[in-house]
Protein backbone atom coordinates (compact mmCIF):
# COMPACT_ATOMS: atom_id res chain seq x y z
CA UNK A 1 0.00 0.00 0.00
CA UNK A 2 1.11 3.23 -0.75
CA UNK A 3 2.35 5.54 1.74
CA UNK A 4 0.03 8.53 2.80
CA UNK A 5 1.43 12.44 3.86
CA UNK A 6 0.53 12.89 7.23
CA UNK A 7 -2.41 15.29 8.24
CA UNK A 8 -1.21 19.10 7.37
CA UNK A 9 -0.77 20.29 11.09
CA UNK A 10 1.72 17.01 11.32
CA UNK A 11 4.29 18.71 9.24
CA UNK A 12 4.63 21.78 10.92
CA UNK A 13 5.55 19.25 13.93
CA UNK A 14 7.68 17.29 11.86
CA UNK A 15 9.30 20.70 9.94
CA UNK A 16 9.60 23.38 11.15
CA UNK A 17 12.04 23.36 14.70
CA UNK A 18 14.77 24.67 15.21
CA UNK A 19 18.49 23.49 13.82
CA UNK A 20 19.52 20.39 15.78
CA UNK A 21 23.74 19.65 15.97
CA UNK A 22 23.15 16.40 14.32
CA UNK A 23 21.60 17.02 10.94
CA UNK A 24 20.88 14.66 8.02
CA UNK A 25 23.58 17.13 6.27
CA UNK A 26 26.11 16.00 8.58
CA UNK A 27 24.82 12.36 8.74
CA UNK A 28 25.40 12.68 4.59
CA UNK A 29 29.53 13.93 4.98
CA UNK A 30 29.86 10.93 7.15
CA UNK A 31 31.54 7.63 5.16
CA UNK A 32 31.46 4.22 6.04
CA UNK A 33 35.27 3.97 4.34
CA UNK A 34 35.22 1.33 2.35
CA UNK A 35 33.10 -1.11 3.64
CA UNK A 36 31.11 -1.42 -0.01
CA UNK A 37 34.51 -3.04 -0.98
CA UNK A 38 34.72 -5.39 1.61
CA UNK A 39 34.05 -8.92 2.08
CA UNK A 40 30.60 -9.05 4.33
CA UNK A 41 29.14 -12.05 5.77
CA UNK A 42 25.91 -13.50 7.32
CA UNK A 43 24.58 -16.63 8.11
CA UNK A 44 20.79 -18.49 9.43
CA UNK A 45 21.68 -21.19 12.11
CA UNK A 46 18.96 -23.92 11.96
CA UNK A 47 17.69 -26.32 14.73
CA UNK A 48 14.40 -26.96 14.14
CA UNK A 49 12.16 -30.42 12.88
CA UNK A 50 15.17 -32.14 13.08
CA UNK A 51 17.13 -30.47 10.42
CA UNK A 52 20.38 -28.88 11.60
CA UNK A 53 23.16 -26.98 9.91
CA UNK A 54 23.56 -23.34 8.31
CA UNK A 55 22.94 -21.29 5.56
CA UNK A 56 25.60 -19.59 5.01
CA UNK A 57 25.80 -15.81 2.84
CA UNK A 58 28.94 -14.44 1.72
CA UNK A 59 29.45 -11.27 -0.88
CA UNK A 60 32.81 -9.69 -1.82
CA UNK A 61 31.42 -6.05 -2.44
CA UNK A 62 28.59 -4.53 -3.00
CA UNK A 63 27.41 -5.50 -6.77
CA UNK A 64 29.50 -8.90 -7.15
CA UNK A 65 27.15 -11.89 -7.09
CA UNK A 66 26.45 -13.34 -3.33
CA UNK A 67 28.19 -16.77 -2.67
CA UNK A 68 25.66 -18.86 -0.94
CA UNK A 69 26.82 -22.40 1.05
CA UNK A 70 24.09 -24.62 2.64
CA UNK A 71 25.11 -27.16 5.03
CA UNK A 72 22.29 -29.07 6.69
CA UNK A 73 21.42 -32.34 7.60
CA UNK A 74 18.32 -34.33 8.96
CA UNK A 75 15.73 -34.06 5.76
CA UNK A 76 13.11 -36.54 6.77
CA UNK A 77 14.54 -40.24 5.81
CA UNK A 78 10.97 -40.63 3.72
CA UNK A 79 11.92 -37.65 1.39
CA UNK A 80 14.99 -38.83 0.52
CA UNK A 81 15.46 -37.69 -2.95
CA UNK A 82 13.19 -34.58 -2.36
CA UNK A 83 13.87 -31.08 -3.55
CA UNK A 84 12.62 -28.55 -0.82
CA UNK A 85 11.79 -24.96 -1.07
CA UNK A 86 13.42 -22.48 0.27
CA UNK A 87 12.34 -18.38 0.99
CA UNK A 88 13.20 -15.50 2.76
CA UNK A 89 10.54 -13.96 4.46
CA UNK A 90 9.96 -10.43 6.03
CA UNK A 91 10.34 -10.97 9.41
CA UNK A 92 12.74 -12.48 11.85
CA UNK A 93 11.99 -15.61 13.48
CA UNK A 94 10.84 -15.33 17.43
CA UNK A 95 11.60 -17.69 18.98
CA UNK A 96 10.20 -16.36 22.62
CA UNK A 97 6.80 -17.53 20.76
CA UNK A 98 7.76 -20.96 21.87
CA UNK A 99 6.02 -23.76 22.34
CA UNK A 100 4.15 -22.35 19.17
CA UNK A 101 5.11 -22.93 16.29
CA UNK A 102 7.57 -19.93 15.08
CA UNK A 103 8.06 -20.34 11.17
CA UNK A 104 3.85 -19.93 10.10
CA UNK A 105 3.44 -17.74 7.41
CA UNK A 106 1.68 -15.83 9.77
CA UNK A 107 4.65 -14.33 12.22
CA UNK A 108 6.92 -14.10 9.62
CA UNK A 109 5.02 -12.51 6.82
CA UNK A 110 5.09 -12.67 3.28
CA UNK A 111 7.96 -13.97 0.92
CA UNK A 112 10.81 -10.81 0.89
CA UNK A 113 9.61 -8.86 -2.35
CA UNK A 114 10.51 -5.13 -2.48
CA UNK A 115 10.22 -4.89 -6.23
CA UNK A 116 7.07 -5.98 -6.31
CA UNK A 117 7.81 -8.89 -8.52
CA UNK A 118 4.88 -11.34 -7.46
CA UNK A 119 1.76 -8.88 -8.41
CA UNK A 120 2.54 -10.08 -11.92
CA UNK A 121 -0.50 -11.97 -12.69
CA UNK A 122 2.12 -14.25 -14.76
CA UNK A 123 4.78 -14.68 -11.66
CA UNK A 124 5.59 -17.99 -12.13
CA UNK A 125 5.94 -18.04 -15.78
CA UNK A 126 8.27 -15.05 -15.48
CA UNK A 127 10.29 -16.18 -12.81
CA UNK A 128 10.47 -19.64 -14.35
CA UNK A 129 12.02 -17.96 -17.63
CA UNK A 130 14.18 -15.15 -16.09
CA UNK A 131 15.58 -15.71 -12.27
CA UNK A 132 15.85 -11.89 -12.30
CA UNK A 133 12.04 -11.48 -12.36
CA UNK A 134 11.71 -13.70 -9.13
CA UNK A 135 11.03 -11.65 -5.91
CA UNK A 136 14.20 -11.11 -3.66
CA UNK A 137 13.06 -13.77 -1.29
CA UNK A 138 12.07 -16.77 -3.94
CA UNK A 139 15.51 -18.43 -3.22
CA UNK A 140 13.85 -21.74 -5.29
CA UNK A 141 13.10 -19.41 -7.95
CA UNK A 142 16.53 -17.19 -8.11
CA UNK A 143 19.32 -19.95 -7.66
CA UNK A 144 17.67 -23.49 -7.50
CA UNK A 145 15.77 -25.98 -4.57
CA UNK A 146 17.39 -27.51 -1.74
CA UNK A 147 18.66 -30.96 -1.97
CA UNK A 148 18.18 -33.83 0.95
CA UNK A 149 20.76 -35.78 -0.45
CA UNK A 150 23.72 -33.38 -0.37
CA UNK A 151 24.98 -32.34 3.02
CA UNK A 152 26.68 -29.35 1.27
CA UNK A 153 25.23 -27.20 -2.01
CA UNK A 154 26.53 -23.65 -3.14
CA UNK A 155 24.35 -21.59 -5.43
CA UNK A 156 25.67 -18.02 -7.26
CA UNK A 157 22.82 -15.12 -6.36
CA UNK A 158 23.47 -12.21 -9.11
CA UNK A 159 21.74 -9.01 -8.00
CA UNK A 160 21.75 -10.27 -4.04
CA UNK A 161 22.46 -7.36 -2.23
CA UNK A 162 23.80 -7.74 1.60
CA UNK A 163 23.28 -3.91 2.28
CA UNK A 164 21.05 -1.27 1.91
CA UNK A 165 17.09 -1.20 1.82
CA UNK A 166 16.73 -4.55 0.06
CA UNK A 167 19.31 -6.05 2.19
CA UNK A 168 17.52 -9.56 3.73
CA UNK A 169 19.80 -9.36 6.99
CA UNK A 170 17.60 -9.60 10.09
CA UNK A 171 15.08 -11.76 8.13
CA UNK A 172 14.05 -15.08 7.94
CA UNK A 173 14.51 -17.75 5.68
CA UNK A 174 11.85 -20.86 5.91
CA UNK A 175 12.31 -24.29 4.41
CA UNK A 176 9.38 -25.84 2.91
CA UNK A 177 8.04 -29.83 2.09
CA UNK A 178 5.84 -30.27 -0.35
CA UNK A 179 2.99 -32.46 0.46
CA UNK A 180 -0.04 -34.12 -1.50
CA UNK A 181 -2.46 -31.66 -3.42
CA UNK A 182 0.98 -29.48 -3.89
CA UNK A 183 0.90 -28.09 -0.56
CA UNK A 184 3.96 -26.52 1.22
CA UNK A 185 4.24 -27.49 5.01
CA UNK A 186 7.23 -24.94 6.56
CA UNK A 187 9.90 -27.94 8.19
CA UNK A 188 12.04 -25.01 9.48
CA UNK A 189 13.13 -21.43 9.58
CA UNK A 190 16.00 -19.63 11.14
CA UNK A 191 17.49 -15.78 10.95
CA UNK A 192 20.11 -14.32 8.90
CA UNK A 193 22.49 -12.50 11.06
CA UNK A 194 25.85 -10.92 10.98
CA UNK A 195 28.45 -12.81 12.42
CA UNK A 196 31.96 -12.29 14.00
CA UNK A 197 30.50 -8.88 15.41
CA UNK A 198 29.30 -7.46 18.03
CA UNK A 199 25.88 -6.39 17.59
CA UNK A 200 24.42 -3.73 19.62
CA UNK A 201 20.59 -4.25 20.57
CA UNK A 202 18.15 -1.50 21.82
CA UNK A 203 14.76 -1.87 22.54
CA UNK A 204 11.48 0.09 23.12
CA UNK A 205 8.77 -1.61 25.13
CA UNK A 206 5.21 -0.90 24.79
CA UNK A 207 3.61 -2.07 28.10
CA UNK A 208 0.07 -1.73 29.77
CA UNK A 209 -1.26 0.68 30.66
CA UNK A 210 -1.27 2.07 27.28
CA UNK A 211 -2.88 2.25 23.68
CA UNK A 212 -0.16 0.47 22.02
CA UNK A 213 1.58 -2.96 23.06
CA UNK A 214 4.56 -4.86 21.79
CA UNK A 215 8.11 -4.01 20.81
CA UNK A 216 10.74 -2.55 18.56
CA UNK A 217 13.77 -4.05 17.74
CA UNK A 218 16.73 -1.99 16.78
CA UNK A 219 20.08 -3.91 16.06
CA UNK A 220 23.67 -2.71 14.45
CA UNK A 221 27.05 -2.34 15.04
CA UNK A 222 27.71 1.00 17.00
CA UNK A 223 28.53 4.19 15.02
CA UNK A 224 29.39 1.81 11.43
CA UNK A 225 26.70 -0.05 10.16
CA UNK A 226 22.87 -0.43 8.93
CA UNK A 227 20.38 -0.54 11.97
CA UNK A 228 17.77 -3.12 11.11
CA UNK A 229 14.82 -2.11 12.72
CA UNK A 230 11.66 -4.69 13.86
CA UNK A 231 8.34 -3.48 15.19
CA UNK A 232 5.74 -5.97 16.29
CA UNK A 233 2.92 -4.03 17.87
CA UNK A 234 -1.11 -4.05 18.84
CA UNK A 235 -3.02 -1.22 18.15
CA UNK A 236 -5.51 -2.21 21.62
CA UNK A 237 -8.33 0.17 21.10
CA UNK A 238 -9.24 -1.92 17.62
CA UNK A 239 -8.73 1.36 15.30
CA UNK A 240 -7.65 -0.31 11.75
CA UNK A 241 -5.75 2.03 9.40
CA UNK A 242 -1.74 3.97 9.13
CA UNK A 243 0.45 5.04 12.11
CA UNK A 244 2.94 7.50 11.91
CA UNK A 245 6.48 6.17 14.07
CA UNK A 246 9.69 8.77 14.79
CA UNK A 247 12.18 8.95 17.22
CA UNK A 248 12.29 11.91 19.22
CA UNK A 249 14.39 13.89 21.74
CA UNK A 250 12.72 14.17 25.21
CA UNK A 251 14.00 15.78 28.46
CA UNK A 252 12.09 12.77 30.07
CA UNK A 253 12.93 9.71 27.31
CA UNK A 254 9.23 7.64 27.28
CA UNK A 255 7.20 10.71 29.00
CA UNK A 256 4.59 11.34 25.74
CA UNK A 257 3.65 14.93 27.53
CA UNK A 258 7.57 16.37 27.37
CA UNK A 259 8.30 15.58 23.75
CA UNK A 260 10.42 17.84 21.14
CA UNK A 261 11.32 17.28 17.88
CA UNK A 262 11.91 14.21 15.45
CA UNK A 263 15.17 13.91 16.09
CA UNK A 264 17.73 15.22 13.45
CA UNK A 265 15.24 17.76 12.04
CA UNK A 266 17.21 20.72 10.82
CA UNK A 267 16.51 24.37 10.60
CA UNK A 268 17.44 23.68 6.34
CA UNK A 269 14.02 21.90 6.54
CA UNK A 270 11.65 24.47 7.57
CA UNK A 271 11.51 26.11 3.74
CA UNK A 272 11.31 22.64 2.44
CA UNK A 273 8.34 21.67 0.70
CA UNK A 274 6.72 18.43 2.35
CA UNK A 275 5.76 17.46 -1.11
CA UNK A 276 9.31 18.05 -2.19
CA UNK A 277 10.87 16.41 0.85
CA UNK A 278 8.70 13.30 0.08
CA UNK A 279 9.79 12.92 -3.08
CA UNK A 280 13.59 13.19 -2.06
CA UNK A 281 13.00 10.99 1.07
CA UNK A 282 12.03 7.36 0.80
CA UNK A 283 13.13 3.95 1.41
CA UNK A 284 16.11 3.80 -0.98
CA UNK A 285 17.37 7.13 -0.61
CA UNK A 286 17.43 7.57 3.17
CA UNK A 287 19.90 10.44 3.99
CA UNK A 288 17.51 12.58 2.29
CA UNK A 289 15.44 12.04 5.31
CA UNK A 290 15.49 13.42 8.87
CA UNK A 291 17.06 10.71 11.07
CA UNK A 292 13.96 10.19 13.41
CA UNK A 293 11.33 9.95 10.24
CA UNK A 294 10.91 6.48 10.57
CA UNK A 295 7.86 6.22 8.37
CA UNK A 296 9.42 7.56 5.32
CA UNK A 297 11.74 5.67 5.83
CA UNK A 298 10.26 2.31 6.87
CA UNK A 299 6.60 3.19 5.74
CA UNK A 300 3.93 3.59 8.14
CA UNK A 301 3.14 1.04 11.00
CA UNK A 302 -0.19 -0.07 9.78
CA UNK A 303 -2.99 -1.85 12.06
CA UNK A 304 -4.36 -4.82 10.78
CA UNK A 305 -8.27 -5.98 11.75
CA UNK A 306 -6.59 -7.21 15.34
CA UNK A 307 -4.60 -4.34 15.67
CA UNK A 308 -1.57 -6.00 14.98
CA UNK A 309 1.37 -3.69 13.14
CA UNK A 310 4.47 -4.97 11.89
CA UNK A 311 7.21 -3.33 10.01
CA UNK A 312 11.03 -4.16 8.80
CA UNK A 313 12.89 -2.14 7.52
CA UNK A 314 17.32 -1.34 6.89
CA UNK A 315 18.01 2.01 7.85
CA UNK A 316 21.61 3.18 5.76
CA UNK A 317 21.33 6.59 7.76
CA UNK A 318 20.67 5.73 11.78
CA UNK A 319 23.35 3.47 12.26
CA UNK A 320 25.87 6.25 11.25
CA UNK A 321 24.33 8.13 14.43
CA UNK A 322 27.00 7.58 17.84
CA UNK A 323 25.28 5.13 20.01
CA UNK A 324 25.30 7.96 22.64
CA UNK A 325 22.97 9.69 20.98
CA UNK A 326 20.42 7.53 19.77
CA UNK A 327 19.78 6.13 23.72
CA UNK A 328 18.23 9.04 24.60
CA UNK A 329 15.46 8.93 22.14
CA UNK A 330 11.69 8.29 22.66
CA UNK A 331 10.09 6.65 19.92
CA UNK A 332 6.73 7.60 19.69
CA UNK A 333 3.44 6.63 17.28
CA UNK A 334 0.79 8.67 16.49
CA UNK A 335 -2.20 8.34 14.13
CA UNK A 336 -2.32 9.43 10.45
CA UNK A 337 -5.17 11.49 10.65
CA UNK A 338 -6.51 14.64 11.92
CA UNK A 339 -6.90 15.94 14.70
CA UNK A 340 -2.68 14.22 15.20
CA UNK A 341 -2.34 12.91 18.67
CA UNK A 342 0.60 10.65 19.94
CA UNK A 343 -1.15 6.81 20.62
CA UNK A 344 1.92 6.32 22.87
CA UNK A 345 5.51 6.30 23.34
CA UNK A 346 8.71 4.37 24.89
CA UNK A 347 11.94 5.24 25.27
CA UNK A 348 15.30 3.01 23.45
CA UNK A 349 16.48 0.61 25.94
CA UNK A 350 19.85 -1.11 25.44
CA UNK A 351 19.85 -4.84 25.68
CA UNK A 352 22.01 -6.22 27.57
CA UNK A 353 23.37 -9.86 27.96
CA UNK A 354 21.99 -12.40 30.03
CA UNK A 355 24.48 -15.30 31.84
CA UNK A 356 23.17 -18.19 34.18
CA UNK A 357 25.37 -20.38 35.68
CA UNK A 358 25.08 -23.91 38.10
CA UNK A 359 27.58 -25.13 40.33
CA UNK A 360 26.37 -28.52 42.05
CA UNK A 361 28.05 -31.24 43.95
CA UNK A 362 27.98 -34.15 45.78
CA UNK A 363 30.24 -36.37 47.89
CA UNK A 364 29.10 -39.22 49.29
CA UNK A 365 30.15 -42.68 50.07
CA UNK A 366 28.98 -44.32 47.01
CA UNK A 367 29.21 -41.33 44.88
CA UNK A 368 31.10 -38.32 43.91
CA UNK A 369 29.73 -35.91 41.24
CA UNK A 370 30.49 -32.54 40.15
CA UNK A 371 28.68 -29.94 37.58
CA UNK A 372 29.28 -26.52 36.52
CA UNK A 373 27.63 -25.18 33.99
CA UNK A 374 27.10 -21.52 32.09
CA UNK A 375 24.60 -20.31 29.98
CA UNK A 376 25.44 -17.04 27.78
CA UNK A 377 23.04 -15.27 25.82
CA UNK A 378 24.52 -12.06 23.81
CA UNK A 379 20.52 -10.72 23.21
CA UNK A 380 16.93 -12.51 22.25
CA UNK A 381 17.77 -12.86 18.76
CA UNK A 382 21.19 -15.23 19.17
CA UNK A 383 21.42 -18.22 20.09
CA UNK A 384 22.72 -19.61 24.07
CA UNK A 385 26.07 -21.54 24.49
CA UNK A 386 26.57 -23.66 27.40
CA UNK A 387 30.15 -23.97 28.31
CA UNK A 388 29.59 -27.39 30.49
CA UNK A 389 31.98 -28.99 33.05
CA UNK A 390 31.81 -31.98 35.18
CA UNK A 391 33.12 -35.39 36.27
CA UNK A 392 31.56 -38.54 38.45
CA UNK A 393 33.08 -41.27 39.98
CA UNK A 394 32.09 -43.84 41.98
CA UNK A 395 28.17 -43.70 41.32
CA UNK A 396 26.18 -46.86 41.42
CA UNK A 397 24.96 -46.14 37.75
CA UNK A 398 26.44 -43.79 35.03
CA UNK A 399 24.48 -40.42 34.63
CA UNK A 400 22.55 -40.67 31.70
CA UNK A 401 21.51 -36.62 31.01
CA UNK A 402 20.60 -33.87 32.12
CA UNK A 403 17.29 -31.39 32.59
CA UNK A 404 15.93 -28.72 34.09
CA UNK A 405 12.91 -28.43 36.24
CA UNK A 406 10.97 -25.89 37.55
CA UNK A 407 11.58 -25.44 41.14
CA UNK A 408 13.42 -27.29 44.60
CA UNK A 409 16.64 -28.37 44.87
CA UNK A 410 15.72 -30.92 47.26
CA UNK A 411 16.25 -34.44 45.45
CA UNK A 412 12.79 -35.96 46.61
CA UNK A 413 10.72 -33.13 45.33
CA UNK A 414 12.93 -32.51 41.83
CA UNK A 415 12.14 -35.65 41.33
CA UNK A 416 8.58 -35.10 41.34
CA UNK A 417 8.48 -32.13 39.25
CA UNK A 418 8.31 -32.01 35.59
CA UNK A 419 10.54 -31.27 33.02
CA UNK A 420 10.24 -27.63 32.39
CA UNK A 421 7.95 -26.59 30.17
CA UNK A 422 6.66 -29.48 28.52
CA UNK A 423 4.18 -28.99 25.67
CA UNK A 424 2.05 -31.45 23.89
CA UNK A 425 2.95 -30.00 20.49
CA UNK A 426 6.22 -31.51 21.74
CA UNK A 427 4.79 -34.79 22.98
CA UNK A 428 6.21 -36.84 19.32
CA UNK A 429 7.51 -39.99 18.91
CA UNK A 430 11.24 -39.57 17.30
CA UNK A 431 12.76 -42.07 14.78
CA UNK A 432 15.10 -44.04 15.47
CA UNK A 433 18.61 -42.74 15.00
CA UNK A 434 17.10 -39.30 13.52
CA UNK A 435 18.78 -35.80 14.45
CA UNK A 436 16.67 -34.50 17.50
CA UNK A 437 16.83 -31.01 17.38
CA UNK A 438 15.89 -28.51 19.97
CA UNK A 439 12.35 -27.47 19.29
CA UNK A 440 11.66 -31.51 19.28
CA UNK A 441 11.90 -31.85 23.22
CA UNK A 442 11.32 -29.66 26.28
CA UNK A 443 13.01 -26.92 27.08
CA UNK A 444 14.40 -28.21 30.08
CA UNK A 445 15.19 -31.52 28.27
CA UNK A 446 19.21 -31.28 28.18
CA UNK A 447 20.00 -34.66 26.95
CA UNK A 448 20.00 -33.50 22.95
CA UNK A 449 21.34 -30.19 23.83
CA UNK A 450 24.69 -31.48 26.34
CA UNK A 451 25.05 -34.90 25.19
CA UNK A 452 26.90 -36.22 28.62
CA UNK A 453 25.27 -39.46 28.29
CA UNK A 454 27.82 -42.43 29.31
CA UNK A 455 30.63 -40.05 29.99
CA UNK A 456 32.34 -39.91 33.31
CA UNK A 457 34.29 -36.42 32.26
CA UNK A 458 32.46 -34.02 29.90
CA UNK A 459 34.31 -30.38 29.13
CA UNK A 460 32.29 -28.82 26.02
CA UNK A 461 30.74 -25.65 24.54
CA UNK A 462 27.60 -26.17 23.01
CA UNK A 463 25.04 -24.11 21.18
CA UNK A 464 21.25 -24.55 20.97
CA UNK A 465 18.98 -21.97 19.80
CA UNK A 466 16.66 -23.29 22.30
CA UNK A 467 17.43 -22.49 26.29
CA UNK A 468 16.11 -18.97 26.09
CA UNK A 469 17.55 -16.39 28.49
CA UNK A 470 15.58 -13.79 28.06
CA UNK A 471 11.46 -13.71 28.24
CA UNK A 472 8.76 -15.79 29.74
CA UNK A 473 10.20 -19.06 29.26
CA UNK A 474 14.10 -18.03 30.64
CA UNK A 475 15.69 -20.83 32.29
CA UNK A 476 17.12 -18.35 35.39
CA UNK A 477 16.23 -19.36 38.67
CA UNK A 478 14.87 -22.68 37.95
CA UNK A 479 17.02 -26.64 39.11
CA UNK A 480 18.97 -28.47 36.79
CA UNK A 481 19.11 -32.11 37.54
CA UNK A 482 21.47 -35.23 37.07
CA UNK A 483 19.61 -38.49 36.34
CA UNK A 484 21.50 -41.56 36.21
CA UNK A 485 20.39 -44.58 33.79
CA UNK A 486 17.45 -45.83 35.90
CA UNK A 487 16.04 -42.24 36.25
CA UNK A 488 17.11 -41.91 39.25
CA UNK A 489 17.98 -37.89 40.67
CA UNK A 490 21.86 -38.06 41.70
CA UNK A 491 22.36 -33.94 42.18
CA UNK A 492 20.02 -31.04 41.68
CA UNK A 493 21.74 -27.17 41.38
CA UNK A 494 20.22 -24.18 41.33
CA UNK A 495 20.61 -22.13 38.04
CA UNK A 496 21.32 -18.57 39.40
CA UNK A 497 21.74 -15.31 37.29
CA UNK A 498 25.67 -14.51 36.71
CA UNK A 499 26.68 -10.97 37.73
CA UNK A 500 28.35 -10.04 35.13
CA UNK A 501 27.27 -11.44 31.63
CA UNK A 502 28.87 -8.51 30.05
CA UNK A 503 32.11 -9.89 30.50
CA UNK A 504 31.92 -12.92 29.16
CA UNK A 505 31.53 -11.38 25.52
CA UNK A 506 35.34 -11.98 24.69
CA UNK A 507 34.78 -15.45 26.11
CA UNK A 508 32.04 -16.56 24.12
CA UNK A 509 31.42 -14.32 21.26
CA UNK A 510 35.33 -13.87 20.04
CA UNK A 511 35.11 -9.95 20.81
CA UNK A 512 35.08 -7.29 23.66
Amino acid sequence: MARKAPALPLLAVLLCFAAHSWTPAAAQKLSVGNDYQLVYSVAAYFEMNGIKGTVSITQDGLYNPAAITARLSGFPRKNILQNYDWVIREYPVRYSLLPDFPCSDAELGDVFDPLNQQVSQTYDVDCKNDTSKCAVGDLSGRVGYLLSNQKVQTFQYPGLQLRGPYSPVGRSIVIYSQQAGNISVALACANIERQGIKIVTLRASFQEPSRIQGEVFFRFVDGRSEVTIFADLYRLDGNQGENIWTLRESIQPGVCGVLYQVYGTSAAYANTDYYQYLQNCNRTNPRSCVIGDLTSKCGNLTSDSRGRMRAFCTDAQLGLVPLSSILPLTLTIQNNSAPPFILDCAPLQAISPEAAVVLGSTNLPNSQIFVNLLFFQADPYERTFIRSYYYYKRTPRPISYMEIRDNSTNRALARKNQVYLTSPQIALKLASGAIVTGDQVPIGDLQFKVPTAGKNLYRSTDVTLWLPLYGLYNITNRVLVVKDTLNGVLLSAPIQRYDNPASLYPSFMGYN
